[in-house]
C-alpha cells in the first residue's frame, strides 16, 4: 500500500474535534478507472505526503493539498471533480 513510508509522530483533528494520532507518512499508488470520453481506461495516480492514521475509519483527500499542487476541485450537488490543466482527471459520484 505505502511506498517510501516513514514513521512520524503527530496528530490531526477530525471534523468532530477529536485528536487522532498520525503514525507515519509516505506515498500511495492508486489504480483508477476513468472514462476518457470514448472508453473506460485504468490509470495510475501517485499520492505523496499521505498520512497513516490507523484509528481513522475512512480515507480523506485534502482539498487544500490538491490546490497547493495546482489541481482545481469543483463540487456539484451530484459529484466532485478534480482537474489538472485542461483535463478532468477524477470524477466521483
Amino acid at each position: 500500500m505505502f511506498s517510501d513510508f516513514n514513521k512520524t509522530d503527530g496528530s490531526i483533528i477530525e471534523a468532530n474535534g477529536n485528536r487522532v494520532e498520525v503514525k507515519g507518512e509516505g506515498k500511495v499508488k492508486l489504480r483508477l478507472k476513468i472514462f476518457n470520453g470514448e472508453k473506460n481506461e485504468i490509470i495510475e495516480v501517485r499520492l505523496n505526503e499521505v498520512l497513516y492514521v490507523p484509528k481513522m475509519n475512512g480515507n480523506l483527500v485534502s482539498i487544500r493539498k490538491l490546490a497547493e499542487k495546482g489541481f482545481k476541485v469543483k463540487f456539484t450537488e451530484r459529484a466532485c471533480m478534480v482537474k489538472k490543466g485542461n483535463d478532468w482527471i477524477i470524477v466521483a459520484r
